[in-house]
């Protein structure tokens, strides 16, 4: 079998079957083996929900080590322990299983015809493939043989796919907060904007000092997030930037008034090579790519606080 079936049978079937027999203890630790499993092989999965995953492994093992004989134990159960901290740090598993390479030794499989001598016949096969895929280049436009060409490789513009609706002012009062959210986002990303960054910092350290409390960074941090983009807007307005090129002084202008309240909705988006679809997108299609991953930063930006995993719901493009 291959390890997706393998998957299959520890998290869907093996929990059915065992269901009306063995001890209850044995079968219960067996569920719980079957649900760990399941839970790490999905494609969103939050921080303080490892936590208690690592601890229930532990308690897991420990468990089986009871009730099943020392010749059950290996090194590969073993290493269930440090299937979550491999999460941590590579995100979720679907990133990293062995499926693609399990499917291209189907692809080198097939390339046997003389079953005395499998490795000559994968050794020619393979020679063969890629001769014909050189030549191809040069002769011919077209495809190579073997994995197509992805359609929105070399990307690295916004390319939507599917527009959906054209939201208008009016439309979107309900989601003044998302609007301000992806502004305050955008602003953070950008150098040209580091200066003024600062400067409202140190205006609310100042304010703190002056009021004679105590400074607390997570309590300048939270000030800063949801006071900035109107600051900057009116610090802007008030005294516009003095930088030598005048195409840097309409940009930064620019950014500090904000997105224009008219966007595009799109179910996929080419962007740095990459397509990302929409949750509800992923449902009906073969290969799915709506998983992302954030990192959250500390306040000197230097270490990272946080990793988060999520879906895409939305995908925006703003006028």
């Amino acid at each position: 079998m291959k390890s997706h079936d393998c998957h299959m049978l520890m998290m869907q079937i093996l929990p059915v079957a065992i269901r009306g027999i063995m001890d209850e203890h044995v079968r219960e630790t067996l569920f719980g083996l079957c649900n760990f499993f399941d839970v790490i092989s999905r494609k969103s999965i939050g921080v303080k929900q490892l936590e208690m995953l690592q601890e229930e492994i532990v308690v897991i093992l420990c468990k089986l080590e009871i009730y099943f004989p020392p010749a059950f134990f290996d090194i590969m159960v073993h290493l269930l322990v440090h299937v979550v901290d491999d999460i941590i740090h590579l995100g979720p598993t679907f990133l990293h299983n062995m499926m693609p390479f399990e499917r291209m030794n189907g692809v080198i499989k097939g390339f046997v015809r003389n079953r005395s001598r499998p490795d000559g016949s994968i050794a020619k096969g393979f020679l063969t493939s890629e001769c014909i895929s050189f030549c191809q280049n040069y002769l011919t436009e077209d495809e190579d043989v073997g994995l197509p060409t992805r359609k929105h490789l070399g990307r690295l513009a916004g390319y939507g796919h599917r527009e959906g609706y054209r939201a208008l002012h009016a439309g979107i009062a309900g989601r003044r907060a998302d609007f301000d959210r992806a502004h305050r986002v955008a602003l953070q990303h950008i150098e040209l904007v580091d200066p003024w960054m600062e400067e409202h910092k140190s205006l609310i350290e100042q304010k703190y000092i002056d009021l004679g409390r105590p400074r607390k960074m997570g309590e300048v941090s939270r000030e800063h997030n949801s006071t900035f983009t109107g600051w900057f807007k009116k610090r802007l307005l008030d005294n516009p930037p003095q930088t030598p090129s005048t195409e840097d002084q309409q940009l930064i202008f620019s950014l500090s008034q904000g997105p224009a309240h008219n966007l595009r909705t799109y179910q996929s988006y080419d962007i740095n090579g990459y397509r990302f679809y929409t949750e509800e997108k992923d449902k009906s299609s073969e290969y799915q790519n709506s998983g992302v991953t954030m990192l959250s930063f500390a306040d000197d930006e230097a270490t990272v606080k946080e990793r988060f995993f999520g879906r895409i719901e939305e995908i925006w493009e703003l006028d």
